[in-house]
């Protein structure tokens, strides 16, 4: 004990006392590596190397928890955990802009579902949907107060006027009133991969059910591609998608082509009535001279 009490004696000399020791303990209880004042329970002054991958520091918790803090290789600084997901009492911001995924589609989420995904290999953005097949797939509403295309004419080649049939074409097509349902995509087994989604979360994602209560009017993409194969896309699910934007063209022409039959037909009716105006003008003259 003696030969104990003599070493802790020295250290603690050297600790209090030195002025040059990189240990200091204050007389609140604070400890400084490299700190003559340290302000908190441990202040340190240099570098931390940790025992974890290329030096990566863990901080454990009492449940056995842990976070490890830093580099594994030279292009990116690491901060990995066992726990499933980081939580955040406040607001984060990146000072580049930049938030990307390393390996797997970037997923925004609200309440445990995903709300906005973006596919890692084509970039397509989804909303309500976790498989997007387009630039923009959204299943459900979207609001709009107002929306340009795309039409200049030095972005189009090979300009003609629309042919005759797509004209005609327009009287075969049958408006019909229908509910949207999705449930034929909820086979798709895309849609309930990575982060524990049900079905049931897959419908809270699309709202299915403020869908389902609003009635549409619309086409039936099976008929549409019969007489405008251009304007039905197929995705790679096997759905199809109707382009209503390219339809307004048509009905404008068809009103035009309805137009000039009215104004053609008034024509005909307004020169059937002068002559029917002359010639009864005609033998109403000539009565009245055989009256005389």
């Amino acid at each position: 004990m003696r030969k104990i009490d003599g070493f802790c004696l020295v250290l603690f000399s050297i600790i209090f006392f030195d002025a040059s020791a990189q240990l200091k303990v204050s007389s609140s209880g604070d400890v400084g590596l490299g700190v003559e004042n340290p302000l908190e329970k441990l202040h340190i002054d240099g570098n931390i190397r940790g025992n974890q991958l290329n030096g990566a520091i863990r901080i454990g918790t009492l449940g056995g928890y842990w976070l490890d803090l830093g580099p594994r290789n030279s292009g990116f600084a690491h901060i990995k955990t066992d726990r499933q997901f980081f939580y955040f009492n406040t607001g984060l911001k990146v000072q580049e802009g930049l938030i990307g995924s390393y390996d797997g589609d970037l997923k925004l989420r609200t309440s445990d579902y995903n709300r906005l995904v973006i596919n890692s290999n084509s970039g397509f953005v989804g909303i309500g949907t976790t498989a997007p097949n387009y630039k923009l797939d959204v299943h459900g509403d979207i609001g709009l107060w107002g929306a340009y295309f795309a039409s200049d004419e030095r972005l189009k080649n090979d300009i003609k006027d629309i042919d005759e049939r797509y004209l005609t074409n327009i009287f075969n097509l049958k408006a019909k009133t229908y509910f949207t349902d999705y449930s034929p995509m909820m086979d798709d087994p895309e849609l309930l991969k990575e982060g524990g989604d049900t079905i049931v979360g897959i419908k809270n994602n699309i709202d299915l059910a403020a869908v389902d209560t609003v009635q549409k009017i619309g086409f039936i993409a099976q008929d549409v591609i019969e007489y405008y194969p251009n304007l039905v896309k197929k995705n790679e699910k096997g759905f199809y998608s109707i382009d209503y934007v390219s339809l307004i063209p048509v009905l404008v022409e068809v009103v035009k082509a309805q137009q000039a039959e009215l104004s053609e037909l008034k024509r005909l009716i307004y020169s059937i009535h002068q002559q029917n105006s002359k010639a009864l003008s005609t033998k109403n003259a000539v009565e009245l001279q055989n009256e005389n």
